[in-house]
């Protein structure tokens, strides 16, 4: 089975026994630069959170009322969720939202 598959990489692998998802963020395409200066992007470990509850994508989307491509598209850097999502995942994740998301800012 795939999914099962899936969720066996995502606990063997990135997050390995002793280690904290935040070790495991996983690196964001979407940068912008709003002040002409500094680089902003946004970090996510979306996908171990997941792996944490045993969900597959199709099921996270389920519960917060998205389709599986749209959590997909997070975690692999094409869309940045908006306030609203971004606090349904908290409430799933039963964690505050800057547990999984995190800015990091780049000169």
């Amino acid at each position: 089975n795939i999914l099962s598959k899936e969720k066996k990489l995502v606990k063997e692998e990135i997050v390995p026994s002793g280690h904290q998802p935040k070790d495991y963020i996983v690196e964001r395409l979407n940068c912008n630069s709003h002040d002409g200066k500094k680089m902003y992007c946004m970090k996510n470990t979306l996908k171990v959170e997941r792996a944490i509850l045993n969900l597959t994508q199709q099921e996270l989307a389920e519960r917060i009322g998205v389709s599986r491509q749209t959590i997909h598209s997070i975690e692999a850097s094409r869309y940045v969720p908006s306030t609203v999502l971004a606090l349904k995942l908290s409430e799933v994740f039963g964690k505050p939202v800057n547990d999984f998301f995190s800015l990091e800012t780049k000169d």
